[in-house]
């Protein structure tokens, strides 16, 4: 499978209703001062239709901080269903 980056507009992004990944606050509360000290050092992952996939804290913390693009990585090829589900697990995995 091959990705591209491209920039998209934050308010563009859809957040996927099944994401595994609890978000707390203090997790959003230190990606925040993470972001502000270092700006986002990952891409998003997003499917063709910009469902993210993994960066769903991120996007949140963009529309807090009023940035309006950022980079994604997109696969050059829509994910179907059990494509997307299981990445977006293994993205999403709580060690």
């Amino acid at each position: 499978m091959k990705w591209n980056i491209k920039k998209l507009n934050v308010s563009d992004l859809i957040e996927y209703k099944k994401n595994p990944r609890i978000l707390t606050k203090k997790g959003l509360s230190d990606l925040k001062k993470s972001i502000k000290t270092f700006g986002i050092a990952e891409p998003l992952v997003v499917n063709t239709d910009n469902t993210i996939i993994g960066g769903h804290g991120r996007k949140k913390i963009l529309t807090e901080l009023k940035i309006d693009v950022v980079d994604c990585y997109v696969p050059e090829e829509k994910l179907n269903e059990k494509q997307f589900e299981e990445l977006c697990i293994r993205l999403n995995k709580n060690i």
